[in-house]
């Protein structure tokens, strides 16, 4: 007779793993984190406190969201960095939109 194999760890049920509170795409309206500051450039960014940008690209790397702030500058954020603006309808992003991350030397400022 066999006898089972006795768990010692204790009950699942998700734990310490970090997740976003929401998961953000293209078109998201989204404002900054309360401690946006530690991440990366974002103070230097146009998104001020209580302003809501739209994202454009998430490129899922290190700083993964370019978001459209509200006088129609764009902007990499890291992904602590920003996050869903609540109540806010999600927006389309045209294709002219979409490329402003890509062109090349625009915001270069490193």
């Amino acid at each position: 007779g066999g006898g089972g194999r006795g768990s010692t760890s204790g009950g699942g049920g998700g734990g310490g793993r970090l997740v976003p509170a929401a998961e953000l795409v293209p078109g998201d309206q989204v404002r900054l984190t309360a401690d946006f500051a530690r991440y990366g450039d974002a103070a230097g960014g146009p998104l001020r406190p209580g302003q809501v940008g739209k994202l454009l690209r998430d490129d899922k790397d290190h700083k993964p969201f370019l978001v459209l702030g509200p006088h129609g500058q764009a902007w990499y954020y890291e992904s602590q960095a920003v996050e869903k603006a609540p109540g806010l309808p999600r927006l389309e992003v045209s294709e002219e939109e979409r490329r402003m991350g890509s062109l090349p030397g625009l915001f270069s400022g490193i």
